[in-house]
């Protein structure tokens, strides 16, 4: 994970009770804190409720003197105010890597599309990942007997993010655990970024398309674990992801399914599609909501490029991009020098040769590949964009010519377009 202070929202039902004794088995596992908090609906300092908090402390004292047996350091924290709120301000004060409640859904169409559930507002506010407990059953096991926990991560392809897999990466050294990771594609739009034939069919990926997917998967799964076993899952959707993406981890038998969350809020979130609520609406195991930016820079792997997209329309400010290109390249990795055309193929044989002119004599001696590729018939960033995506490159490098804003605005700019929509890093050289 690593916890250093996990929050525990505690109501005293059945579900919020099986909830804390998992919370005070992981803090004790992880040494960390446990902060359990109980909301009340009262005001502090009206003589008629005071009996009414006493009670509700003795309880909460009660309750945390039994997780303390467990060996976890717990603190007690009784909070009044609108529940989501007060919680929301103690996992901030008490800086919570972990929030943990219990499953709870709100009934009805219109209460949960306005108001949402408590795990809905911590999921999309809190700056801490959210664990909603659906089955504390598994997780003790897993803690306390160690048996073999399994899990589901939901990957976005579209997203630089890798918050989800890595915190499924240190959860999993907790106790024994099977991963399974997945991605569900809507065939039309992969087919269309990759420049490849669509299908005849929205529920069948064509095999070239399946290829890049999973290949894409397989390598940002690899970044993270490294040698680590992980069962890759690529499947096609028709409509919502959250559907498809539980029937995976159904398949993957999964326990917990873990997914990113860009936390949007007001009316975008109630008119776009958010996965991470799809899933804490219908998901029957336990949930992970991480947001997608809280992955410290010091846990996410050094990227390393080992291919790197060299467009050039052969101008003086696309050349002045090929060193760069060269130098950022990992030693013995490859540099693809592409020309993009929207004209017919014409004189391909002397695109190519040119290409291969601009290739710099010190490339030989650091064991850089050279590949050279002319596409044709698509607009400049539109190729560059389905060349990196179809090969799969590690970065696009390009130069760019400068242009003033008002410029680019009224004639567009390539280099915009690629930045804009590159899934991977791209290196911008101007021409000052």
């Amino acid at each position: 994970m690593p916890a250093r202070t996990i929050l525990c929202a505690i109501d005293f039902s059945a579900p919020a009770i099986a909830a804390a004794r998992t919370s005070a088995t992981l803090a004790a596992r992880s040494d960390a804190t446990l902060v359990l908090a109980h909301v009340h609906p009262f005001v502090t300092g009206f003589g008629c409720y005071r009996n009414a908090i006493e009670v509700y402390g003795s309880m909460l004292k009660n309750l945390a003197d039994e997780l303390r047996e467990t060996g976890a350091t717990v603190v007690e924290e009784l909070l009044d105010g609108q529940t989501d709120e007060a919680l929301l301000e103690a996992s901030r004060r008490h800086r919570a890597d972990l929030i943990v409640i219990a499953s709870r859904k709100r009934r009805g169409i219109t209460s949960r599309l306005l108001y949402g559930s408590l795990a809905e507002y911590l999921a999309e506010h809190a700056e801490a990942p959210t664990l909603v407990v659906r089955d504390a059953a598994c997780l003790q096991d897993w803690l306390g007997q160690g048996k073999t926990l399994h899990t589901f991560t939901a990957v976005d392809l579209a997203t630089a993010s890798d918050a989800p897999l890595l915190w499924t990466r240190d959860f999993a050294l907790l106790g024994p655990t099977e991963i399974a990771a997945g991605y569900v594609n809507w065939i039309p739009e992969e087919a269309a970024r990759l420049g490849l034939k669509a299908p005849h069919s929205y529920f069948e990926e064509t095999p070239e398309v399946r290829g890049v997917l999973e290949r894409d998967l397989h390598q940002r799964v690899a970044r993270v674990f490294g040698g680590t076993r992980v069962t890759t899952l690529v499947e096609p959707r028709w409509g919502q992801a959250n559907l498809p993406l539980i029937e995976l981890a159904r398949r993957a038998a999964a326990d917990v399914i873990v997914v990113g969350s860009r936390q949007r809020t007001g009316l975008v979130r109630i008119l776009d599609e958010s996965v991470s609520r799809g899933l804490l609406h219908d998901a029957p195991m336990n949930v992970v909501i991480v947001p997608l930016n809280t992955a410290p820079p010091v846990e996410a792997p050094l990227p390393v490029y080992e291919s790197v997209l060299l467009p050039t329309d052969f101008s003086p400010a696309a050349h002045l991009a090929i060193p760069h290109a060269y130098s950022l390249v990992a030693h013995g990795g490859t540099v693809v020098l592409l020309h993009v055309s929207d004209l017919p193929a014409e004189n391909e044989a002397e695109i190519l040769r040119i290409l291969r002119s601009l290739v710099p004599e010190k490339a030989a001696s650091r064991q850089i590949l050279t590949q050279v590729t002319v596409a044709t018939g698509q607009a400049p960033a539109d190729g560059i964009l389905r060349t990196a995506a179809r090969l799969g490159v590690d970065a696009i490098c390009m130069g760019s010519h400068g242009r003033s804003v008002l410029a680019s605005a009224l004639l567009g700019s390539v280099a915009r377009g690629v930045v804009e929509s590159s899934r991977c890093p791209v290196l911008l050289v101007r021409n000052h």
